[in-house]
Formats: structure tokens, C-alpha cells, sequence
């Protein structure tokens, strides 16, 4: 199975001009993707989102010596609000919590911001690659840079989502497709698909779709036209 940076390695080559200048991490926990985005792009302004303290902390240090690395402790959805979530410390399964009984653990109120409204007031007009791994709040996260992604504003996007329909925290992919479609986002692949252990079922993944206006400009135009076309 190929590695993350393979994967990632590969999809760069599939989209050369797509300029990969601002790059997005949804989700950045200690600054794990942030390390793998460097390595790909070091030419990237990175934004990174990590709304709990001890992993906001511990990413702040990760990154503190590359300019182009900026971190901001709130989360993204689909609205500004307040919202309660778990808080293990440095944990990777951190998540906004959906009821006073959804609760497990440590809890830290958290901002929620839009992604739309941070690019507007931080003066960003497009994104190269968007990534969100929110456990369960990633369709939320997307749908708040949907005044973005109507205008196909943003290139790639990356999202873990559920291989499964009986997954209790991740989205199943059909969730993705049916939101992103109709707005010109078409799938790209499956990465880092994760199988279970003890038996031949796969638990999730990251898709990663594109939108329509770079398969445009990143189509060999000698190919013939079925290859070409916008499905």
C-alpha cells in the first residue's frame, strides 16, 4: 500500500498547474500533515486549525521556526458559535461534541468559525488544497466555505470520510458526494484507506475530489473526448 507522501506525490503530478500557494490543514492536531504539506509544497503559505489547547500548543512549537506556517486555535464549520468539545490531551480523535450525553473524557469549550468568513477577513480569494479531518464535523467544516467552493474557488479538497454506513462517528463517502457534486467537486481517489485488523472491512480514508475547473485545465487535451468528460 503507498504511503501518504506517495499518494500525495502522485496527485501533484496529476494536477501540474495547479500552483499548491495556500494550502489549508482543517483539523492540523500536533502539525502531522503540516510536516507532510511542507515536504510536498515548502513553498505553501500553510493554515493550520487546531482548536484545543495542549495540541495548539504543542503545534505552535512544531512550526514556530517556518514563517510560512500560520496556526489559529478555532475550529471550522458551518456557523459561528461556541462549542463544547472533547479535549484529550494531544489526542487524534479530539471532536466536537453534539449533546450534554456526548461526552467522554475532558471537555474544553472551543470558537467555530466559517471558513468562508476567516478567508474573507484575512484577505484570501483561493485555495489550492483544503484538508479537514474533523472527526464527524467534516461536512460542516466543508459547508462553511461553500460561498468558496460555489465559485470553485478552491482546487482540491481532502476529507476522511466513512467507508461504512455504520460508522459512529465518521461520514459515510456518499454524504461528500451528493453535497459536492452539484457544486463541480468530482473524486479524485480514496487515500490512506484504513482496513480493520481482524477481519476484510475498511473503516475510512481520505477522499480527495477536485474541482471541475482544474480537471478542465489539467486535462491532456489530446485524449479522446469520453476521457474529457466533466463525469
Amino acid at each position: 500500500m503507498p504511503t501518504e507522501l506517495e499518494e500525495l506525490k502522485e496527485f501533484t503530478s496529476r494536477v501540474p498547474r495547479l500552483a499548491f500557494k495556500t494550502v489549508f490543514d482543517v483539523g492540523a492536531n500536533i502539525g502531522q500533515s503540516v510536516r507532510l504539506f511542507r515536504s510536498l509544497w515548502p513553498g505553501a503559505d500553510i493554515y493550520a486549525f487546531e482548536p484545543v489547547q495542549s495540541s495548539f500548543q504543542r503545534l505552535q512549537s512544531a512550526v514556530a521556526a517556518h514563517a510560512n506556517v500560520k496556526c489559529y486555535q478555532i475550529a471550522l464549520g458551518d456557523q459561528p458559535m461556541r462549542a463544547s468539545m472533547q479535549s484529550q490531551s494531544l489526542g487524534k480523535a479530539n471532536r466536537i461534541l453534539s449533546g450534554a450525553n456526548d461526552t467522554s473524557g475532558p471537555v474544553e469549550e472551543v470558537e467555530v468559525e466559517t471558513g468562508a468568513r476567516f478567508c474573507a477577513s484575512h484577505g484570501i480569494h483561493s485555495i489550492d488544497y483544503l484538508k479537514i479531518d474533523a472527526e464527524g464535523f467534516d461536512l460542516k467544516a466543508c459547508q462553511g466555505f461553500e460561498p468558496m467552493l460555489k465559485e470553485q474557488q478552491i482546487g482540491a479538497i481532502q476529507i476522511e470520510v466513512g467507508m461504512q454506513l455504520t460508522d459512529p462517528v465518521h461520514l459515510p463517502l456518499h454524504a461528500f458526494l451528493s453535497y459536492l457534486h452539484p457544486l463541480g467537486y468530482r473524486l479524485y481517489k480514496i487515500h490512506n484507506q484504513h482496513v480493520q485488523s481482524h477481519r476484510p472491512v475498511s473503516r475510512r480514508g481520505n477522499a480527495v475530489f477536485v474541482s471541475l475547473r482544474q480537471i478542465k485545465v489539467n486535462t491532456i487535451t489530446e485524449a479522446a473526448p469520453e476521457q474529457i468528460s466533466e463525469s
